[in-house]
This record gives C-alpha cells, structure tokens and sequence, in this order.
C-alpha cells in the first residue's frame, strides 16, 4: 500500500517511497568545529507558500518528487531568489524521470527512491532542465543527532524516509509532534523534508504541514535498522544572493571544502562558472489528473 487516508484532510495521501537501498553512511566527524546558532532556528520564514504545497499528493504516490520541491522552495525563498513553486507539469515531468514512466491514472503503484530522486537533481535539476541543481548528496545516520542538525544547517537540504507508524498518520495535521515508536505500521513509507532544527527535534515539513520529529523518534524511527534513510544534499542554492554566502557564514567555495571532507562520499568538484543545463532524452505522453486527460502534451524523461 502506498497511501493513507488523512484525517485533518479529509482525504488519501498517496506516498510512494521505495525500499531504501544499500548506501555507505557518512559522517561529519572530520570536519572543524562549527558552531550551530542558537535553537530553534528553521528556514521558512520566506517559503512558506512553497512548503504548504501539496503537490498532486493527493492523486499520485510522489512524496520524494513533492518533499524536493518544497526543497528547493525552501532554498529559493531563503537565498531572497523568490521561494519557486513548481507547476503540476514540472511534478508530474520530474517524478517521470525518477521511475521512468509517467504516473498516470493507471499506475499507483510506481515508487521512487530517495537517491534515484537526488541523482535526478543533481544531474538534470529541478525542475527538470533548470539551473537549481544539486552538486552532490551524502547518507548520514539518524542516531547521529549532532551530524543531522549540522547536516541541515550548512546545507539546508535534509530528506527523511521511514515507515509510517500509525499513531504518526493519525496525528498529521498542523503542528504534529512525531515521537519514538514502536505500535503498529501503516504499511507504507513516507519522505519528508528538514525545515529547521529545534531543541526536542528536527522541523519537518509533511504533505504541506509543519511539525517535529523528535530526536528520539529520529534515532528510532529513522535508523538504518528500522529502514530509515537521512539524505543530505548540497546546492548552490543555499548561497543567498545577496551577502554571497550561507546562513553558517560561508562561501559557496567553502562549504564545497567542508562537504568533500565528509566520510563517505565522493568529492564534489571545485564550483566553476555555471553550465547550462543538458535535458533528458524525452517522448510525448498524455497525463491524466484526477481521471481527466490533461490538455497539452508532456515529456516522458527517461534519465
């Protein structure tokens, strides 16, 4: 099963996160010290209209494709760029690219993984074909509290993946609180994107609602050992147009030299002048929402 009905909604949320795969965890141990702010602190306050998007969740199981945008709406609104909010097509086009095949009416079963989907933003952007890339994406521990809230704080871009708990599902409406636990599942899985970090536990954003995930809940729920997954991706996005720099008061030059120092993943190359994006193979295909043919033509990404 790949969705839940949603009490405070009033309808089902369809949530479509694969299995996770076998991955080297990192670790931030071997980088200097770097202070975290004072807690809380989140990166919302100029992006909450792209994080309070549903995104089509209600029709089809893309909650890697919609936890990504508010992901990049995140960035967008935090670099004073204009938070971006993404159209049905550029969901329905960047999901395609994830699992190969549209998600039209007939297919409700086709789920994403959390790499597939940040390898996909890493290469052809997201949206598809936009500058909004990432340069690479690293697998921390979600017993490791400290490597998580550091992880967001330098990068801003932090997806959890975990199986639903049925207390947790009954609970989703604005201003959630998830804790450890160990009741019954829902049986399916979801993703869910770090807006902030608190004392009790990391800010998250879930089908469009804020709430908390516990530190607890993280080293429970969201453990390897559970099927947990913590993703933490690095953008160029994160660097404010402005002042030139993220929030931890640091270049974009910089934070690549941090981030290459992680244990366990390949380096990123040295920021040059930027490229302009290469698009996918594609072919035409009709999409349909909500049973309706959508007017227009769409591209089938196969990347």
């Amino acid at each position: 099963m790949s969705s839940f009905y949603c009490d405070f909604l009033g309808y089902d949320i369809h949530t479509g996160l694969d299995l996770p795969e076998e991955s080297r965890v990192g670790t931030l141990r071997a980088l200097p010290p770097i202070a975290l702010p004072p807690l809380p602190f989140d990166y919302t306050a100029l992006s909450r209209q792209a994080i309070a998007q549903s995104y089509l969740e209600g029709h089809y199981p893309i909650c890697v494709t919609a936890a990504i945008a508010r992901g990049v709406g995140l960035l967008t609104g935090l670099n004073k760029s204009g938070q971006l909010i993404w159209t049905d097509k550029q969901i329905i086009d960047f999901q395609t690219a994830v699992t190969g095949r549209p998600p039209n009416g007939t297919i409700l079963n086709d789920k994403a993984s959390i790499s597939m989907a940040l390898a996909v933003w890493m290469n052809y952007g997201a949206p598809l074909g936009s500058n909004h890339k990432l340069l690479g994406f690293c697998v921390l521990d979600g017993k490791n509290t400290r490597d998580c809230q550091m992880g967001f704080w330098l990068t801003g871009i932090e997806l959890l993946g975990f199986d639903f708990p049925t207390a947790w599902v009954r609970s989703l409406r604005p201003g959630f609180t998830w804790d450890a636990d160990n009741g019954p599942l829902e049986g399916t899985r979801d993703c869910v994107l770090v807006v902030g970090v608190a004392p009790n536990g990391l800010m998250v954003c879930s089908h469009g609602m804020l709430g908390t995930l516990t530190y607890s809940a993280l080293a429970t729920n969201v453990s390897r050992e559970r099927g947990g997954e913590v993703y933490c991706g690095l953008s160029a996005d994160i660097i404010d147009t402005v002042a030139g720099k993220c929030p931890a008061n640091l270049t974009l030059a910089e934070l690549v030299s941090l981030y290459n120092q992680i244990d366990g993943h390949q380096p990123v190359p040295a920021p040059g002048p930027p490229v302009p994006p290469v698009p996918p193979p594609v072919s035409d295909v009709a999409i349909t929402i909500g049973g309706v043919v959508q007017p227009g033509t769409y591209k089938l990404v196969r990347a």
